[in-house]
């Protein structure tokens, strides 16, 4: 049988740790997609636009309005206009969503000890290295978004 390319292993890859996040979340209604967006608005302390999510996430509009349409209807951000150009809107958390980030950064935390169970610390650190020059390789490519990604966003900046 042919093993998978390093592309198939990290979709599989991505699509565990999706289903792992989507079951420990349950509770909450809150899908992996839904938990990223709200994480990265939280994270930046003020209004985010709606262009602003398009780019980082590499989303189309439609998508993060359907996200964003869906945190607002469950209480976790509001919407609002901005004053200068109605035709952009803004995004800001509520309370609900600042009291949820720290929950779901542990069940991040979790799920990632689960994954590399058995793994040495020189091997993740060597892992975690590989993997950001491959994360800014793919970011050279003209269709990605253009977020910078350092040592301490890696780990901290997702969930």
């Amino acid at each position: 049988m042919e093993q998978p390319g390093f592309g198939m292993k990290l979709k599989i890859i991505v699509n565990s740790i999706d289903a792992k996040f989507n079951r420990r979340n349950a509770a909450l209604g809150l899908t992996s997609s839904q938990a990223h967006m709200l994480a990265y608005i939280v994270r930046q302390g003020s209004a985010v636009s709606f262009q602003e999510l398009e780019t980082f996430f590499n989303l189309r509009h439609p998508t993060v309005t359907g996200i964003v349409q869906r945190l607002e209807e469950k209480g976790f951000v509001t919407c609002t206009q901005d004053s200068a150009d109605r035709r952009r809107k803004h995004v800001l958390p509520t309370g609900k969503s600042m009291n949820l980030l720290q929950n779901m950064h542990t069940g991040r935390a979790q799920i990632e000890h689960e994954l590399t169970a058995g793994i040495s610390a020189e091997d993740l650190a060597e892992f975690e290295r590989i993997l950001d020059q491959i994360f800014r390789n793919a970011l050279r490519e003209e269709n990605l978004p253009h977020c910078t990604m350092d040592a301490a966003t890696s780990r901290e900046g997702n969930l």
